[in-house]
């Protein structure tokens, strides 16, 4: 398979010419407007950015703006700071590629634990076009289409945050924090991440994404966590039986839960009581 074959099969995200950009220390620019999608990542310092109603979104390091079609906007930075802020102009040429964007537009971007992995996007995207070795053009398009779901994760976080005095189903408050005190409260129940994921009108998949996002962990070692405190707090107050310590924290059996507390602490439930 030669490099035009190759072009065929990949997703079809075109960067514009002259892109990327890189500029440092003074970023200010007149009134303007581009006929595709401009991306602008602050790498250090920081910027302002002014959209055609007036509106001034300001970002700093590892921070994003992404601007529709023909949007007239400029940029204003004083240049006695260091400021780096790298450019990228693309086009997605489906309508329903485009609309895969509409939420991220003209908004501050935080990019997270994503802002190192756009750098990577954005560097190979300088050194691919300057170079212009065999396959560049491929390699550029790849990491168009890298970079764009990587901005489409940023999206799942921003939708998270939008949501949060927002009703959904008329029962609670969507937020990670009510999220995570639904899992507190429940711990001792036989909860499926499914049926959570359910209960705030989410996809597991989502439901996982921004809860890892926002905790460090997944709904399900969040829960599992919870559970096995609640197991040691059960078990040196003696009380109850493992079997009976099992239940009233959670677990689905007690084979189980005698085989995840080893494997935790690195013995069972009654060596930990007796200890």
């Amino acid at each position: 398979m030669d490099f035009r074959q190759l072009s065929a099969l990949l997703p079809q995200v075109y960067l514009i010419a002259g892109f990327p950009r890189f500029r440092t220390h003074g970023v200010k620019t007149t009134r303007h407007a581009h006929p595709f999608f401009e991306l602008g990542v602050v790498i250090l310092g920081q910027c302002d950015w002014y959209a055609g109603d007036g509106r001034k979104i300001s970002l700093k390091t590892g921070e994003a703006i992404l601007l529709s079609p023909n949007e007239e906007h400029h940029e204003d930075k004083e240049s006695n700071n260091p400021t780096q802020v790298m450019f990228v102009g693309f086009n997605p040429p489906e309508r329903e590629q485009a609309s895969f964007l509409s939420g991220l537009l003209l908004r501050r971007l935080v990019l997270g634990e994503q802002f190192p992995c756009v750098q990577e996007i954005l560097q190979t995207l300088m050194s691919e076009t300057a170079q212009k070795k065999e396959g560049f053009a491929e390699r550029i398009q790849l990491k168009c289409a890298d970079l764009i779901l990587l901005l489409k994760r940023v999206e799942l976080t921003v939708k998270l945050q939008n949501t949060d005095n927002k009703k959904v189903g008329g029962r609670n408050d969507l937020s990670l924090d009510s999220a995570a005190d639904y899992l507190d409260q429940n711990c001792r129940e036989t909860l499926k991440i499914e049926q959570v994921a359910r209960y705030f009108s989410l996809t597991p998949s989502h439901f996982t994404l921004i809860f890892r996002h926002r905790f460090g962990q997944t709904p399900k070692q969040y829960l599992l966590q919870k559970r096995f405190k609640q197991s040691k707090v059960l078990l040196r107050e003696g009380m109850l039986s493992v079997k009976e310590v099992a239940t009233q924290s959670g677990f689905s059996s007690s084979q189980r839960f005698c085989k995840w507390f080893r494997e935790k602490t690195g013995m069972t439930p009654l060596q930990y009581r007796r200890q």
